[in-house]
């Protein structure tokens, strides 16, 4: 679940990241989007083929084809319930969702509180991922942000500054694996 979808850290960074993995093979799951906008799915598919393109080129279209497939987007207010009901409906049987935020670090205790609120599994691993230096990000009140929501794994916090660290964030928040550990 990706959380800014129609963002520009979702365009720049996080569509070539599971560009990549759908091509290694390691992506074979649905992509939910969450943002505000009131886009179509045809608008949204437009726009990660257009991030993908300008990040290096369509080099195989079936795996664009696939990516494309597994996106489905929730519209929504992070302050309203009925956003986070809305995610749970699309999120159908999923029993450990992986939350990534790609908003501004000022909605993430909205969105943290959201989900909690609405979900009664316990989120295994938080991943706060910034596109913005780390001196900056106050770190601090972020992982004390996170801790609003039961853990049962361990916390991380990551900075992005390339196409490359967000391929890298991208498997390890999707597949719940953090290359680190």
């Amino acid at each position: 679940m990706i959380f800014g979808v129609t963002g520009d850290l979702a365009h720049k960074l996080i569509f070539p990241a599971l560009f990549a993995m759908v091509k290694k093979g390691a992506l074979k799951i649905l992509v939910i989007g969450v943002a505000f906008p009131r886009w179509s799915m045809v608008r949204l598919r437009k726009r990660g083929t257009d991030s993908i393109e300008r990040s290096g080129g369509i080099d195989y279209k079936r795996a664009l084809e696939q990516l494309l497939s597994l996106l489905k987007y929730v519209r929504g207010d992070y302050n309203a319930a009925g956003t986070f009901t809305a995610i749970k409906k699309a999120l159908g049987n999923a029993r450990r969702p992986a939350h990534y935020l790609a908003i501004p670090p000022s909605l993430f205790e909205t969105v943290i509180k959201g989900l909690s609120r609405e979900f009664t599994f316990a989120i295994r691993r938080r991943n706060i991922e910034a596109e913005l230096p780390s001196e900056s990000l106050g770190t601090r009140n972020l992982a004390d942000t996170a801790m609003l929501v039961p853990l049962t794994v361990d916390f991380h916090l990551t900075t992005l500054h390339s196409i490359e660290d967000a391929a890298i964030a991208e498997s390890m928040v999707l597949c719940g694996v953090c290359v680190s550990c």
